[in-house]
């Protein structure tokens, strides 16, 4: 039988009826019609009484990395000098992330500290300028004995065309064993 029909079958091991619908249940935003618009309340044309005619409730993800080195000063951003996905409404310009949509967005990213490195910082994520509240982490690797990862993640309320940057409170000069390997990734995603 194939998998899209088993959901229905209830000889199915634990087929408990009807599944929900897997569309996002966030409250649509007013379109910027006038009632009479053309758009059609999924992000298109100029959207109508109902509709979101600027795209509000859409998903947003983006994946953005460091790979090879990391050399930035104190205070600085991270650059991110490459994206394994990104959406149109999330984009990159030399280490700020403009979010293109007002909304809640989870937020993650991670540091690797190469065995042969050590790092004192402390890292945090700043959103337009100002220091997202729990954000920070503080980053002490002395040994150089193996390679360690650093992780923090937050969920902040952005306004339209905000800009968030991951920071290093002080210099930060670390090589990847290969030019490949991963250091830092910015993880975003509109929930």
């Amino acid at each position: 039988m194939p998998c899209n029909d088993m959901q229905n079958d209830p000889t199915y091991p634990f087929y408990d009826g009807p599944f929900p619908s897997a569309t996002p249940s966030r409250r649509p935003c007013r379109g910027n019609g006038n009632g009479n618009g053309n758009g059609n309340g999924n992000g298109n044309g100029n959207g109508n009484g109902n509709g979101n005619g600027n795209g509000c409730n859409r998903q947003a993800y983006a994946f953005f990395y460091q790979n090879g080195r990391l050399d930035i000063c104190g205070g600085d951003a991270v650059p991110f000098n490459g994206r394994a996905s990104c959406d149109r409404n999330i984009r990159l310009d030399d280490g700020v992330v403009i979010l293109r949509h007002s909304g809640s967005y989870s937020v993650a990213y991670t540091l690797t500290v190469p065995e042969n490195d050590a790092l004192s910082t402390e890292l945090s994520l700043m959103l337009d300028g100002d220091t997202v509240a729990g954000s920070q982490l503080e980053i002490d690797k002395k040994t150089t004995s193996n390679s360690m990862t650093f992780s923090g993640q937050v969920i902040v309320d952005a306004e339209e065309g905000a800009e968030l940057s991951l920071m290093s409170a002080k210099p930060i000069d670390i090589s990847a064993g290969s030019r490949s390997d991963i250091l830092a990734t910015l993880v975003i995603h509109r929930v």
